[in-house]
């Protein structure tokens, strides 16, 4: 059920409000249990589910989701009380094209809290026809941790699916054809294969067999994903009250995303005939290397977000919707990643980045998603060494100059990082050390002991901050003090008006 904006009266503001249930699912029992979900949080549901759920649809998958709680703490009992159901809202820009539908969300047919609903957890693995397996259960959720003890249920997200698979394997006898289709969405490099590591781990300390590991190695595939869809997740409480009108239905789980997505899968083709995402027009993409994929994603999106993130709330500005109204501020953003990111990248073709280059300024424009800076700044100095460090280096090297955007951008993190600005607390969420380490240095200078350009310097060689010493990059130190320089007299603004 998808619900157009202009398509419905006005006078549903004095409809009574209804409560979802699975009387308003109109295929509740067609469905079998295809795929198990670790976690079940905004993203998830914005993303697999109403994949899971536009295959339903579209070419008859009639999959099922049961999703399991992966953490002791929490739960799920908003959508439990709603028996799995909720809406999700599509706002934004497609091809030129204003989109802002509501659509009913029906395939999570089962929710599982495994500390509580152990044996349940375990039968999902007897379910024949299970044969897709996803999670997110952040970046932290996929690591080993020791002393997981298998005859209870583990703590750790890679031991709870070793165990549930040696479950499955044990029920089907080995069979070949029972294996499973893993697919992590947690956004590590290489998700599947490090997942797969350690799982085979906990296989070999628990004394699993050389049968299984065969079997999990030969009859399950552990594929490397990237995930991409901008998810703010719940309504504000205005906009709820008015998509709520739109339905007619409470719903308490009603979650907001972009119309872009983009599912890149690095495995065989044969994926695609178990989950047929591309057959339901799905915006994915099966490969044998999604190298350059997660390249220019990294680069290009997540590389402008924390590109613009430092220098937008130095300026004031609260959202990435905000930045790029300003005419000034989406020239600088469009001139940093067309001039200075894309030409630092040799691997993908150029056409390929300009073309994805535009629909992420187009992502970034979509007046619906209301993307606060302070929420992207988490974590900002390890999101600067992945996102934008490799940019600053691969410019300085096909070019011979330090790209002066990006470079000032770096300079404005570093000034994001002393904690105040202009007598208002700046919103820092990070490791306590790395921010100890940044805000150290900014009290010396503040006392005198040393200059600006003695501070960047400094700062620069943190290894603890960056991984190595950044002034082992030619003229950077000068280039980030230069930057330091024009930002403490407060001409940031006028300085990004010169390039314009």
């Amino acid at each position: 059920m998808v619900i157009p904006q202009d398509s419905l009266s006005l006078k549903q503001k004095d409809y009574t409000m209804q409560k979802l249930s699975r009387i308003h699912d109109e295929n509740q029992g067609q469905r079998t249990l295809k795929v198990l979900q670790f976690g079940g949080g905004n993203f998830m549901r914005a993303y697999i589910d109403w994949m899971v759920n536009h295959m339903n649809k579209i070419c008859n998958y009639q999959g099922g989701v049961v999703i399991v709680k992966p953490t002791r703490q929490g739960n799920y009992d908003e959508l439990i009380a709603q028996e799995g159901l909720y809406h999700l809202v599509t706002s934004g820009f497609a091809k030129g094209q204003t989109i802002d539908e509501i659509e009913l969300i029906t395939c999570v047919d089962e929710i599982i809290q495994p500390y509580e609903q152990f044996d349940r957890f375990i039968a999902t693995a007897k379910e024949p026809d299970l044969r897709v397996i996803v999670s997110n259960t952040t970046e932290s959720g996929i690591v080993y941790e020791a002393k997981q003890n298998p005859s209870e249920l583990p703590e750790n997200f890679p031991a709870k699916l070793c165990l549930w698979l040696k479950s499955r394997y044990d029920h089907f006898e080995g069979a070949s054809e029972k294996g499973c289709i893993i697919l992590p969405c947690e956004l590590i490099e290489k998700n599947g294969e490090i997942l797969q590591q350690i799982v085979l781990q906990y296989a070999a300390e628990w004394m699993y067999g050389e049968d299984f590991v065969h079997w999990l190695q030969s009859a399950n595939v552990f594929a490397n994903t990237l995930v991409d869809r901008i998810v703010p997740g719940l309504p504000k409480e205005d906009q709820l009250s008015i998509y709520q009108q739109r339905t007619g239905f409470e719903d308490a789980q009603m979650v907001v995303a972009e119309p872009y997505h983009l599912f890149v899968i690095e495995g065989p083709e044969f994926i695609e005939n178990e989950f047929p995402l591309k057959r339901a027009g799905i915006n994915a993409v099966i490969t044998r290397d999604l190298a350059n994929y997660r390249l220019q994603k990294v680069r290009l999106l997540n590389g402008g977000h924390t590109s613009l993130v430092p220098v937008g709330i130095l300026l004031g500005i609260e959202t990435v919707g905000q930045f790029v109204k300003d005419p000034l501020l989406f020239t600088f953003l469009d001139n940093l990643m067309r001039l200075e990111i894309i030409s630092s990248i040799r691997e993908v073709d150029e056409d390929q980045l300009l073309a994805y280059a535009d629909d992420v300024l187009d992502r970034f424009k979509n007046p619906f998603v209301q993307h606060r800076l302070s929420s992207i700044a988490l974590n900002s100095i390890s999101k600067f060494t992945v996102r934008i460090l490799p940019s600053i280096e691969n410019h300085l090297r096909n070019t011979g100059e330090l790209p002066e955007r990006l470079v000032l951008s770096f300079a404005a993190l570093i000034r994001f990082y002393q904690g105040e600005w202009r007598g208002e607390k700046l919103p820092i969420q990070d490791n306590p050390e790395r921010v100890q380490i940044i805000q150290k240095w900014w009290h010396e200078k503040s006392t005198g002991r040393i200059d600006l350009s003695e501070m960047a310097e400094q700062i620069l060689g943190e290894e603890k901050l960056w991984g190595r010493n950044l002034n082992e990059i030619p003229n950077l130190k000068m280039r980030v003090s230069e930057a330091l320089d024009t930002i403490e007299k407060g001409q940031l603004m006028a300085k990004i008006k010169s390039w314009s």
